[in-house]
């Protein structure tokens, strides 16, 4: 009887100090659990399960917050890229643009009698002259 009700209400078996206690107190069953009952061991055991439950739903929550987390800076890592992307693809456009406009700056300053080495009949131009000569006849 000693046995199934520590067993019942404490979770455990008792020690040979419990039985030799409630063997010698000859105490009733109904007496028996109520004390077993009001124990502080008890108490404990209640005040146990309820941090374990209240741990439980905290862990519950933290897992929850954590994947949105994590989805959100998946997302995140997904925008940063394109805009890495889209970045390196103004900056290709933007150094395309200023090379097309250097070349058609060098082309124009070609065309007139301000470059000295052009006026030259002697000069026969680099290769640069010639390749924009070539693209300055092709669009005339």
């Amino acid at each position: 009887m000693i046995t199934r009700n520590y067993v019942k209400i404490l979770g455990r078996e008792p020690n040979q100090n419990d039985l030799t206690y409630f063997l010698n107190a000859g105490i009733k069953e109904e007496d028996l659990v109520k004390k077993m009952l009001e124990s502080q061991e008890h108490a404990d055991l209640i005040k146990s399960r309820q941090e374990v439950l209240q741990t439980k739903q905290s862990l519950k929550d933290h897992q929850l917050e954590l994947m949105q987390l994590r989805a959100a800076t998946a997302d995140q890592k997904g925008i940063i890229e394109n805009l890495s992307a889209s970045v390196a693809q103004k900056n290709y456009a933007l150094s395309k643009m200023h090379y097309t406009l250097t070349m058609l700056q060098r082309s124009q300053a070609s065309g007139t009698a301000t470059n000295p080495e052009l006026n030259n009949p002697k000069y026969k131009g680099t290769f640069l002259d010639k390749l924009f000569k070539a693209f300055s006849d092709l669009f005339e």
